[in-house]
C-alpha cells in the first residue's frame, strides 16, 4: 500500500447531535494530510469516521426551497410527484417526468448524484477500512475494539453509498481502496450483482457482527447493528427483484426482518407509535414532530421516537427551515414574514394518481385526514385560514415544523431514513416470499394498516380490537401474489414522504394504476401493472425499462472512457 501517497481531505461539517446523547460526534477540521499522519490518534480516526455521518447521501436530506432534495429525484421520475412552481427552473425534473433525460441535458444533476457517493462516502470509507488495520494501536491510543468499531461504521457507509449507486445507475466502478496518483483512474464499470456480493452484503454483515445491538438513540447517535440490519434487508430485497432477480436473497432478508417483529432480537429496542388521538397526537403527528424546535399551540414537543431506526437529525439553531419550507406552497410565503419566515414551495406535491391509493370512503385512512400526512390550509395568526391553491392541494403536512415556519427559520426536525413500520412491511413481503402467507406475515401487514384505519371506527371498537381483526380477516385467504400486492399498496401509503416509491417500482417493474388513471379502479386500491403499459401525466409516452436507470453524466463519460457504453436508452451523447 502506498500510504505515503494517500491524502485525506477532511472537512468540518455540522455536528451530529442526538437528543438522548450527552455529546456531539466531534469532528476536528483538517486540511490535506498524509494518511499515516491523519490516523495517528484515536481523536483523528474518530473525526474521519464522524465525517461520514454528514456527507454523501446523508448530506442530501435537507432540501432546497426550489429544487427539493436529491432523494426526491425518484418520485419525480415516477410521475407520482411534481414540483409545480419551479420545475421550469430546475429543468431536470421535467426531463425526468417526460422521459427526455440524456447524459447531456441532466449532466449537472446526475453528476451530483454520481459524484457525491464516491467523493464523500466511498473514498473516505475506503481510507478508514484500508489504512486503519495497519495503525499502531498503542501510539494511537486505541483499543482493538475501537478499531473494529470504526472500520465497521465505515463499512456501513460504503455499503449504503454503493447501494444508492447500483439502484440508480446499475453497473458502476468498484473501488475498494483509496486511489493514489500512481493508480489508473479510468476504472471500468463492474456489474451490479458483483458489487452487491463483494461489498454491499458483506460490509453490512460485518457491521451487524461488530456493532452493538442498540437503537441509534441509545448508541450516542452512532450506527448500530440494528441500523445495518435495516439496510441489509433493503439491499437483499432490491437484489431479489429486478434486474438481478437473485431469489436466494429472500432467505437472507427473512433472518434480519424477523428480528424486528414481536419476539425478535430487536423488539425491545424499537416500538411502533400509537394513536393517542386522531388529531395532533396521532402516531403520524408524533413522529412528524420529533425534534421540532417549538410545538404549535395545543401540540407537544417530542424529542425521541422509538419507531425511528436510522435518522438524520438536523442541528437546532442553523438558519435552515429544512423540510418545513416544502410543507406549503409559495402562496404561504406571500403572506409575508409576519406569518411565514422561510421561503416556501411544495417541491414534492403528490399527484392525484398517488392520493387515490388512500381509502377515504370505506375505512377513512387516517393518513389522508387533513393535518396528518397532508394539509389543505395554513393557519394565520389571527385565526383565519389561507387555503392552498387548488392546483397545489394538498401539501405535505408531514414536513411541517410550526416553530421553524412561524418563529425562527430553523428546524431540528428529524428525518427517518428507516422506520419500524417499513421493517414490518418488509417482513410481511419477505415472509410471504419464503414461508407463504403465514399468520406472522398477515399480522405484520395488519398492524401497520390497523393504525392507519382507526379513524373510521369508534373508540369502543378500537378498544375491542375490531379494526385489526377485520383487516386480518380480509387478508386471510389471499394468494401469495395478492397478499404481496397489498404489502406494496401499504408501502406506497405509509412511506409516501420517505422516498421509497421509485425503489419499489424499480425492483418490481410494476406501477400502481389507480382511480385517477382508470375510473373503473376503486378509490383506495391500486392495480399493479407492467410499467411499460403506463406513462405519466407529463408525457404522451409510456415508461420503458430503460427509464428505470438514470444516465451516467456526460462529463463522467468524457473523463473516463472506460465507463462506456452508457446505460441502455441513453446512447453515448
Amino acid at each position: 500500500m502506498k500510504s505515503n501517497k494517500i491524502f485525506l481531505s477532511i472537512v468540518c461539517v455540522g455536528a451530529f447531535l442526538f437528543s438522548s446523547c450527552t455529546d456531539f460526534l466531534k469532528e476536528e477540521p483538517k486540511s490535506s494530510l498524509p494518511a499515516e499522519t491523519f490516523f495517528s490518534s484515536k481523536a483523528l480516526v474518530e473525526a474521519a469516521v464522524n465525517n461520514l455521518y454528514r456527507n454523501a447521501l446523508t448530506n442530501w436530506t435537507s432540501p432546497g426551497v426550489y429544487n427539493g432534495n436529491n432523494f426526491m429525484m425518484g418520485g419525480w421520475s415516477s410521475g407520482l410527484f411534481d414540483n409545480l412552481v419551479y420545475k421550469g427552473q430546475e429543468f431536470y425534473i421535467e426531463y425526468a417526468q417526460k422521459f427526455e433525460m440524456t447524459p447531456n441535458n441532466v449532466d449537472t444533476k446526475m453528476s451530483t448524484l454520481w459524484n457525491d457517493p464516491y467523493t464523500y462516502g466511498i473514498s473516505r470509507a475506503n481510507a478508514v477500512i484500508t489504512i486503519l488495520p495497519d495503525i499502531d494501536l498503542i501510539n494511537a491510543g486505541m483499543t482493538e475494539d475501537d478499531r473494529e468499531r470504526y472500520i465497521a461504521e465505515a463499512r456501513f457507509f460504503r455499503a449504503y453509498n454503493y447501494l444508492w449507486l447500483v439502484r440508480h445507475f446499475g453497473n458502476v466502478p468498484l473501488m475498494l481502496k483509496p486511489q493514489t496518483a500512481a493508480d489508473d483512474l479510468n476504472v471500468p464499470r463492474t456489474d451490479a450483482k458483483t458489487i452487491y456480493e463483494q461489498v454491499i452484503i458483506p460490509d453490512l454483515q460485518k457491521a451487524i457482527e461488530i456493532l452493538p445491538v442498540k437503537a441509534q438513540y441509545n448508541n450516542s447517535g452512532r450506527i448500530s447493528a440494528i441500523v445495518a440490519s435495516a439496510v441489509l434487508i433493503d439491499a437483499c430485497v432490491q437484489m431479489a427483484g429486478y434486474p438481478i432477480q437473485d431469489a436466494t436473497k429472500w432467505t437472507m432478508a427473512a433472518v434480519e426482518a424477523k428480528k424486528f417483529l414481536p419476539g425478535g432480537a430487536y423488539a425491545t429496542e424499537h416500538s411502533l407509535c400509537i394513536n393517542e388521538d386522531f388529531e395532533e397526537l396521532s402516531a403520524y403527528n408524533q413522529f412528524r414532530s420529533v425534534g421540532v424546535q417549538s410545538a404549535s399551540p395545543g401540540g407537544r414537543r417530542t424529542t425521541t421516537c422509538s419507531e425511528f431506526i436510522y435518522i438524520h437529525e438536523f442541528k437546532s439553531g442553523d438558519a435552515n427551515a429544512g423540510f418545513s419550507q416544502n410543507a406549503w406552497p409559495t402562496a404561504v410565503n406571500g403572506l409575508g414574514s409576519s406569518e411565514c419566515i422561510p421561503l416556501t414551495n411544495n417541491a414534492y406535491k403528490p399527484m392525484p394518481r398517488y392520493l387515490a391509493m388512500y381509502d377515504t370512503i370505506n375505512v377513512r385512512d387516517l393518513r389522508m385526514k387533513d393535518r396528518q400526512y397532508f394539509a389543505k390550509y395554513f393557519d394565520k395568526k389571527d385565526g383565519s385560514r389561507l387555503y392552498n391553491p387548488e392546483d397545489n392541494t394538498p401539501t405535505p403536512y408531514f414536513y411541517y415544523d410550526w416553530g421553524a415556519v412561524k418563529v425562527q427559520n430553523s428546524s431540528g426536525r428529524h428525518f427517518a431514513y428507516y422506520r419500524l413500520a417499513e421493517m414490518y412491511l418488509f417482513a410481511a413481503e419477505i415472509i410471504a416470499q419464503t414461508d407463504g402467507v403465514t399468520t406472522q406475515a398477515i399480522d405484520a401487514l395488519a398492524t401497520i394498516r390497523a393504525r392507519a384505519y382507526e379513524w373510521g371506527y369508534t373508540k369502543e371498537e378500537i378498544d375491542a380490537g375490531k379494526p385489526k381483526s377485520d383487516i386480518v380477516a380480509e387478508l386471510t385467504g389471499l394468494s401469495k401474489e395478492q397478499f404481496i400486492e397489498q404489502v406494496w399498496l401499504e408501502r406506497f401509503r405509509e412511506l409516501v414522504f420517505e422516498f421509497k416509491d421509485w425503489n419499489l417500482i424499480q425492483r418490481t417493474r410494476k406501477y400502481p394504476k389507480t382511480h385517477a388513471m382508470d375510473a373503473s379502479i376503486p378509490v383506495g386500491t391500486a392495480q399493479f401493472v407492467d410499467i411499460t403499459t403506463v406513462g405519466t401525466d407529463f408525457s404522451t409516452k409510456n415508461f420503458s425499462i430503460d427509464n428505470l436507470l438514470w444516465p451516467i453524466p456526460q462529463t463522467q463519460m468524457q473523463r473516463n472512457p472506460a465507463l462506456a457504453p452508457n446505460n441502455p436508452g441513453y446512447g453515448e451523447n
